[in-house]
């Protein structure tokens, strides 16, 4: 049991280091960076703003178009839970595990057709896409490890300042053209 306790408060002061030592300066156990390597592998953080251009680029080949074409409202695949959501002009369809939500409508033939029509966009775009909805424009929400902020790409047309704050940790990133990069509270 002491142990396993030590283990646990290593692994720990590893991920969280460097940490501050009295007197000045800072200290990594043995093991801290390739440790917190390996975490960022399974557990991502958000984009780096030097991949931003690119991931914009994916995105606005390869999904903008059909959440355009289709007036997705949201879009939400989840392949652990299962859960598969798609809003748009035709109706609200959602399906999956209880995590889904109560309100479950199952998909229809066409309902099935345009989600895989969106789904196989973001697959093939390379981006990791969590959701994709609509407030101002497009927000594209990728997946991350963080359990405070949610990070997303926004495509917001005719939107030349970053839209206003609603927290104060906000951040508004402009990209290129009508593309932002948002990092917002998660509620």
């Amino acid at each position: 049991m002491t142990f396993a306790s030590a283990a646990l408060v290593y692994l720990l002061l590893a991920l969280v280091g460097p940490l501050p030592v009295p007197g000045g300066g800072n200290v990594s156990l043995p093991g801290s960076r390739e440790l917190r390597a390996a975490v960022a592998h399974i557990m991502p953080g958000p984009p780096k703003a030097d991949q931003w251009g690119e991931d914009v680029n994916r995105l606005e080949r390869d999904v903008l178009p059909v959440i355009e074409e289709l007036r997705v409202f949201y879009y939400l695949y989840e392949e652990g839970t299962p859960c598969r959501v798609l809003e748009y002009g035709r109706g609200n369809f959602r399906e999956g595990s209880p995590a889904c939500g109560p309100d479950q409508v199952p998909f229809d033939a066409q309902a099935r057709a345009d989600f895989e029509r969106v789904r196989m966009g973001v697959e093939h775009c390379g981006v990791q896409v969590q959701r994709i909805y609509r407030s101002g424009g497009v927000r594209v929400q990728v997946v991350d490890s963080s359990w405070e902020y949610n990070w997303e790409y926004a495509y917001l047309p005719g939107t030349d300042v970053a839209p206003p704050k609603v927290w104060p940790e906000e951040e508004w990133t402009h990209i290129r053209d009508q593309w932002w990069f948002h990092r917002g509270h998660d509620d």
